[in-house]
């Protein structure tokens, strides 16, 4: 009897393993919260960066739980207010910056008294003047601080702008010449751009077009009726802006198909074959899921890191969640780390200025930490801020000891302390040994203190070609230079010793002729 009973729950639980493991991965987990990609794109377990400190609701601030928030944002007056977009309720939700209620707007002076409709964006100047992307009322409302309106941008009269029915900005960022960007839904032109008068100046940051031989070659063979139901080559739409501390603008895109992206996941595995090359896999890619772009909206986002930053490379199905990542929301830091939050599996990827994956955590679930569907992400002072369409929270992340410990070496880095950011880099490895960027830090760290063959022995531990060419050069370089003298007497010996044969063989040549 007992020998049936344990051959019985021996079956049961190898009959449930599977659910188990699929549960697991469909609640975004991969069996473990944080891990990394290294070199060989296998996902690595790691300590978690962040931990969720506690999840804020609505209800907790005595106003009511949020309904479908559409973002979060930090800035304002001192730069450390804190606004919920509680769409569902037409409200923003200002918060200090411990999280204390302050005031809910859901009114403004206008013409007596006026509300938003279903707004999504929301961008609070140095100020304290608050511009709301209206969505529901088609326009973007500029107010103070005292809630008096200062302008409405409404629908531009544009060509361009005419073929589309409605109006429906749902992102806005103001640099500090009092320009405002806004994304509007359905338009693909790129970034639409506002003078301070609130006057239309046109587009800027169009996501560039990109398609294969072998699609431009179909379509030109095709028959009319074919061709008009054909895709059309257009640029794909932004979905979420933020306006960095050096007046750069961050973008996020996630309408594209799993094909726009072989081009960035081969350009990782260096894929150069004739067959993605016609195809147009291979040179390049019609889309980029996150840019930087400068004033001129030309994209400078810097990609060296061996793995694009798209978010999950992995795009195995399993739970009913497949597919590359959807990002929906962007921050960066004063180091230029940056983070984004992926609607799909519920991850926060975090990457350097050189677009090297920092960490990856959360996923998909109903504990804290996880989330069910993620809308917006805010960095303040180091804590990570996320809203939650589905559960109507704002969960709020405290670095671990092994988070600050990178940012802590990123900011030494920057900031030119080189042995500093090398000592919190060897920290960062006792934690996590499998972490390839931790001895990158270390060689860039000692590259930058001219102790290059040190450095190319960390690069060479991670595959890290690119900085081992680099500190290859400088080491080459610098031995040169050590033992310049030896190389000159080396020279002057050579040459002497040339001059010398040959002034022999001349001496041997004239005995010849005069004997």
């Amino acid at each position: 009897m007992k020998k049936l009973i344990l051959i019985l729950t021996i079956l049961s639980v190898a009959l449930l393993a599977p659910s188990l493991d699929a549960e697991a991965r469909a609640a975004g987990t991969r069996q473990h919260y944080a891990f990394n990609y290294d070199f060989w794109f296998i996902d690595r377990e790691s300590p978690s960066p962040y931990l969720a400190e506690r999840v804020l609701m609505g209800v907790d601030l005595g106003i009511g739980n949020f309904r479908d928030p559409q973002g979060v944002f930090v800035g304002g007056i001192g730069g450390e207010r804190i606004y919920v977009v509680d769409t569902g309720n037409n409200r923003i939700v200002e918060l200090d910056s411990s999280y204390n209620l302050t005031r809910v707007i859901y009114k403004f002076n206008y013409d007596g008294v006026d509300t938003f409709n279903n707004p999504h964006g929301v961008y609070v100047d140095r100020h304290g003047d608050i511009y709301v992307a209206d969505t529901g009322n088609q326009r973007v409302v500029h107010i103070n601080d005292d809630l008096d309106v200062v302008k409405i941008l409404y629908k531009p009269d544009d060509a361009l702008m005419n073929e589309i029915a409605e109006f429906l900005p749902t992102k806005v960022v103001v640099d500090n010449a009092d320009r405002i960007f806004l994304l509007a839904r359905n338009v693909n032109r790129g970034i639409m751009e506002f003078d301070v008068t609130g006057s239309f100046t046109g587009y800027i940051g169009a996501n560039k077009v990109n398609f294969s031989v072998y699609e431009m070659i179909w379509k030109t063979l095709s028959f009319r009726a074919q061709r008009e139901q054909m895709m059309l080559f257009v640029p794909t739409e932004y979905n979420n802006i933020f306006l960095d501390h050096k007046g750069f603008i961050y973008t996020t895109t996630s309408f594209f198909t799993e094909s726009d992206l072989i081009g960035l996941l081969d350009d990782s595995y260096d894929d150069t074959s004739f067959v993605t090359l016609l195809l147009g896999i291979g040179e390049s890619s019609n889309v980029e899921p996150i840019r930087r772009l400068n004033p001129m909206g030309e994209d400078i986002l810097i990609r060296n890191g061996w793995i694009s930053p798209i978010g999950d490379i992995d795009w195995s199905d399993a739970g009913g969640v497949s597919g590359p990542s959807r990002l929906v929301d962007i921050v960066s830091n004063k180091q230029d780390t940056y983070f984004v939050i992926d609607r799909v599996r519920g991850r926060i990827f975090a990457y350097d200025f050189q677009g090297n994956q920092l960490f990856i955590f959360g996923g998909l679930g109903n504990r804290a930490g996880y989330f069910q569907l993620p809308t917006g992400i805010e960095y303040l002072n180091g804590t990570l801020l996320v809203t939650d369409a589905r559960s109507g929270g704002l969960t709020i992340f405290n670095p671990t000891e092994y988070g600050r410990l990178i940012h802590q070496a990123m900011e030494e880095y920057i900031n030119g302390n080189y042995l500093e950011s090398g000592e919190l880099w060897e920290q960062v490895l006792v934690l996590n040994a499998n972490f390839d960027m931790a001895y990158t830090g270390i060689g860039r760290a000692l590259m930058r203190q001219d102790r290059f063959r040190e450095a190319m022995d960390y690069f060479a531990q991670k595959f890290d070609r690119p900085n081992y060419s680099k500190a290859f050069r400088q080491y080459r370089k610098q031995v040169i230079e050590e033992n310049i003298v030896y190389v000159m007497v080396a020279l002057i010996v050579l040459i002497g010793f040339s001059n010398i044969r040959k002034l022999v063989k001349k001496i041997r040549s004239i005995k010849e002729e005069i004997g």
